[in-house]
């Protein structure tokens, strides 16, 4: 009996050791499913700021797809401006930011993870101008 609850508290240790804690800015705190595997899904924009301005109506009918294996694609329409194009994105070492390379560009886009969960991210960025630019995903499938 003694031995089953030794071993009983080891393998507890090792699953809440094993649990990533909160990295991100709005959470969550404890997620089971990888970080690929929350980002690895097709998102519409849920919130888009723009120096704290909704510029959300931009970006109606756009639909951005992550894979898995470190590609996107954007496309949609919405009766202004149309979206279309393809890239490759990976995390940086800590996993705190989603970096973005557009097919056939040399430059990359940084952005800041500040929630990704499974139906949810959040990503924010500062460009050269010093404007914060903010997107809230929703996951669509």
């Amino acid at each position: 009996m003694k031995r089953k609850l030794i071993v009983a508290g080891m393998s507890l240790a090792l699953v809440l050791g094993g649990v990533s804690c909160n990295k991100y800015e709005d959470g969550p705190s404890i997620s089971l499913r990888g970080k690929k595997n929350r980002v690895d899904g097709k998102w519409r924009v849920a919130l888009a700021t723009y120096n704290g301005g909704d510029i959300a109506d931009l970006y109606e009918g756009m639909e951005k797809s992550y894979f898995y294996e470190g590609t996107y694609a954007i496309g949609g329409a919405n009766g202004v401006f149309s979206y279309s194009g393809t890239g490759t994105w990976e995390f940086n070492d800590d996993k705190t930011e989603l970096i973005e390379t557009e097919d056939g560009s040399s430059t990359s886009t940084n952005w800041t993870i500040t929630k990704l969960m499974h139906r949810e991210l959040w990503l924010k960025r500062t460009d050269g101008a010093n404007i914060e630019w903010v997107f809230h995903y929703e996951l669509i499938e």
